[in-house]
């Protein structure tokens, strides 16, 4: 029996740094240079810019639209976001009272945070993956989009061969070749495990993201822009401000605030990647349980699949398969682990900061603290949805076990049972290698769920317990929050500012 613990994904601390650089410089102008400096070839280079976005063209099979998408929001957006950042750290713009400079720094560590999550994703690529970057014909702007959590994996159904091929590097990881693999169901009949696993994962990852997904995208970006402009149109300080330098920090705040989307998408996806995982763990804990599994096919049928627990060969094929199953898309799974924990750690800093303000007085506009508190309170309740997805995930591996667990004490009574009577038949002896087996099984599942890779958030097991940690620390901070903003005597003048 396989033990399932081999894999070769591995996270490229490489690979993430100089995707941090190329992501971090302006698109075009700078990060084309850097790209030519780390590739130290003119054809790489451009073929990284091209597969990348770093200075996009017609070509590489990337339809128009997105062309156009680049060079008319993406690239305008992020140069007037670094202009604004710019302005700020040289230029005194908070001298007229319209501009707090603390609102740039604000709306930049949102984009800095969303480019650092597009890091993490280029650093879990495989070497050949990241290698086709820079050489097609391995890679194309269909490549690119199956690697987004937002397009190919949210919909892995939608694009051809995306299942097949993290499949196949699944198993290839595992040394587990399904397509060689029978088992015979509780109702006699041969079933082929690569088949049973691919019908698991279809039924798994067949349904698209919630609707209500876009919509509460947009209500977060609306609560955290809205909060800005509602409280300086409160005090009324100007929406826009005077002068180029003004109007120019101004627009990059609305910039990095509504890009705030993003990051926001990103934790209801990794909720959505959660929450697919528990259903295939479920599919497949209830196969062991008689009657077994209606399990549609992709091809359309339904076949009944019925893993007997008192079968070696069920037993065995129950193991090899669900080890597969789980691991399916294992690079995802690492990468909407680590985002998870991106935005709860930026929660927890943004909680920090707005302390930090309060106890030292550093001066500010009103609206810049409301608007801080106001991405606190947007990020943890997605952060907390993530998180309780993945709790969910662990407890599967819990539950099963547990149902383990009543199975072996079943077959311990019933072999005390036999033994009592002196019975030493063929069904004794079946019953003692049920258990046996199961005791194996059992051992698997604690060591390689719960032990050597379960599901983590911050380093730590999902557990019941993390959700209150972590809130326990926002709720505690936003508390101290309160108690500075009494206790260190912060007033608002007429324009909205403390300190100015």
């Amino acid at each position: 029996m396989s033990d399932g613990v081999s894999s070769n994904v591995e996270f490229s601390w490489k690979q993430f740094w100089v995707s941090f650089l190329y992501e971090n410089l302006p698109p075009v102008f700078v990060s084309p240079l850097a790209a030519l400096i780390v590739e130290r070839s003119r054809h790489r280079a451009w073929n990284v810019c091209q597969n990348r976005n770093l200075l996009i063209v017609s070509s590489h099979g990337t339809p128009l639209f997105f062309v156009l998408f680049a060079w008319l929001v993406t690239y305008p957006g992020s140069w007037l976001i670094t202009a604004g950042l710019i302005i700020t750290l040289t230029q005194d713009v908070s001298a007229s009272g319209a501009i707090d400079p603390l609102q740039m720094i604000f709306a930049f560590s949102l984009i800095f945070m969303r480019r650092l999550i597009i890091a993490v994703k280029y650093g879990y690529f495989s070497e050949e993956e990241y290698t086709a970057l820079s050489g097609p014909p391995g890679w194309n702007y269909e490549s690119s989009q199956r690697k987004l959590i937002a397009q190919g994996w949210s919909r892995p159904t939608e694009y051809e061969g995306l299942i097949s091929y993290e499949l196949e590097e699944t198993m290839q990881a595992q040394g587990i070749n399904l397509k060689d693999m029978h088992m015979e169901s509780g109702d006699g009949k041969r079933h082929n495990l690569f088949t049973i696993a691919r019908g698991v994962i279809h039924n798994a990852y067949g349904n698209a993201p919630p609707r209500w997904f876009n919509p509460l995208i947009l209500l977060s970006a609306v609560i955290i822009l809205g909060s800005l402009l509602y409280v300086r149109d409160l005090f009324g300080t100007p929406l826009l401000g005077d002068g180029w330098q003004e109007i120019t920090v101004t627009l990059a705040i609305y910039a990095g605030m509504t890009a705030s989307m993003g990051l926001m998408g990103f934790g209801l996806l990794c909720a959505h990647d959660f929450d697919r995982r528990v259903r295939a763990s479920e599919l497949y804990y209830r196969a062991l349980v008689p009657p077994g599994l209606n399990l549609d096919m992709p091809e359309g049928e339904t076949e009944n699949v019925f893993f007997d627990k008192h079968s070696p060969n069920c037993v065995n094929g129950w193991v090899q398969s669900r080890n597969v199953v789980r691991g399916f898309g294992e690079r995802f799974y690492r990468r909407v682990q680590s985002y998870t924990s991106l935005l709860i750690t930026y929660s927890v800093i943004c909680v920090g900061v707005l302390n930090f303000m309060m106890w030292t007085q550093i001066p500010h506009q009103a609206a810049t603290a409301v608007t801080i508190g106001a991405t606190i309170f947007v990020i943890s309740f997605i952060g907390s949805y993530a998180m309780y997805s993945a709790i969910r995930l662990q407890r599967t591996s819990y539950l099963q076990r547990a149902s383990l667990q009543r199975e072996l004490l079943s077959l311990e009574v019933e072999i005390g049972i036999l033994a009592q009577e002196g019975v030493q038949d063929d069904e004794m002896q079946r019953l003692v290698t049920a258990k046996t087996l199961l005791q194996q099984v059992d051992e698997n599942v604690n060591y390689e769920e719960l032990v050597f890779r379960p599901t983590s958030i911050l380093g730590y097991r999902a557990e019941g317990g993390l959700i209150g940690s972590i809130l326990g620390i926002v709720i505690t901070g936003a508390l101290l929050i309160l108690q500075g903003f009494a206790s260190m005597g912060i007033n608002y003048s007429s324009i909205g500012w403390f300190g100015f």
